[in-house]
């Protein structure tokens, strides 16, 4: 597990992940530092990253639970909402991924330390 919460929008953190519609996928994390609602669903997300693909879509609905790591192997997040699949006008297909530490907590999950 590794903690990457950081508000800074310039800096690019490579990750993958495994999901059941898109398969693996690589791309970058951009952090968010407010409140952001992902088009068409009333939820508010907040303290994790907009994930965007290499050269495509890092997600697509039905990829929702996937594990995001970064280049170290370290779980960094999870998958919890598409905001698009690049077919809706000329921004980048987005994705957010929750921070996994937030996860944990959510769920009261003792992190595992090595």
């Amino acid at each position: 597990m590794q903690d990457l919460w950081i508000a800074d929008d310039k800096l690019n953190v490579a990750v993958r992940k495994l999901g059941a519609q898109t398969r693996e996928t690589t791309g970058a994390l951009k952090p968010v530092a407010a409140d952001n609602r992902v088009k068409d669903l009333s939820v508010r997300y907040s303290e994790g990253w907009w994930a965007y693909g290499d050269g495509g879509a890092f997600a697509e609905p039905g990829d929702s639970g996937a594990i995001v790591i970064d280049e170290e192997h370290k779980a960094v997040g999870m998958l919890v909402a598409v905001e698009h699949d690049g077919t809706d006008g000329d921004e980048p297909p987005g994705a957010f991924v929750h921070g996994i530490k937030q996860i944990f907590r959510a769920l009261e999950i003792a992190p595992y330390e090595d």
